[in-house]
């Protein structure tokens, strides 16, 4: 049997390997720094928040969810599986955070432009709100009050981009994974090739000698 194609398979595979370890060592780079730099904001907005005030899990509420979910789909004849991250529903959550940049910016107007009128029209609102409340899904950030000072903003965006690294850090591992079993196997086939060409040589060998023997 030729072991010219098993070495040109390790030698494809070690390449691929490595360009795997490069790739996932830079993203577990970027998510270290991205980690680091949220923890360093969302440390500073605690630092400048009001007195009895710290952003953490003592002030969640019910609009405490998840904006992202991760679909994980799986390719049958390629054999491999694929982490994808995507909104719910994108354009209402699109909607939602816009609307909150406006109240940011200018907080004044938009409390007085929600203020209230009448009774009756603080009515229709609430009905509308019940009514929308499963339906529309709002930024969670939102949960700590209008004025969100900009550290806390800041560490948000830290951790989304978090969010989308971390399925690419468990492709790659999954890669990596399947490249070593690759590899193991073919060391394995190229062993028993070696093995078996020994014993064939020992065998003719053998015969040699018995052949010279007889004579």
């Amino acid at each position: 049997m030729d072991l010219s194609d098993p070495s040109d398979n390790i030698e494809i595979l070690l390449e691929e390997y490595l360009r795997l370890v490069d790739e996932y060592d830079r993203v577990r780079q970027s998510f270290c720094t991205l980690h680091t730099s949220a923890r360093q904001h969302l440390a500073r907005a605690n630092f400048t928040a009001a007195r009895g005030i710290r952003y953490g899990k003592d002030l969640y509420d019910s609009r405490m969810q998840a904006l992202r979910s991760c679909r994980i789909t799986e390719d049958v004849e390629k054999g491999k599986i694929a982490f994808a991250i995507y909104m719910k529903d994108t354009k209402k959550a699109h909607q939602n955070l816009q609307l909150e940049e406006k109240v940011t910016e200018n907080p004044v107007k938009s409390t007085y432009a929600s203020s209230p009128k009448t009774s009756s029209s603080e009515d229709n609102t609430g009905e509308k709100t019940k009514a929308n409340s499963s339906s529309t899904i709002h930024d969670p950030i939102r949960m700590f009050g209008i004025l969100i000072p900009q550290s806390l903003r800041l560490a948000q965006g830290d951790f989304i981009k978090i969010v989308y690294l971390i399925p690419r850090l468990v492709e790659i591992n999954v890669e990596l994974v399947e490249i070593e079993i690759k590899i193991r196997r073919i060391q394995k086939y190229r062993a028993e090739v070696i093995a078996k060409a020994k014993e064939s040589e020992t065998d003719k060998r053998l015969d040699k000698i018995k052949m010279t023997s007889e004579e």
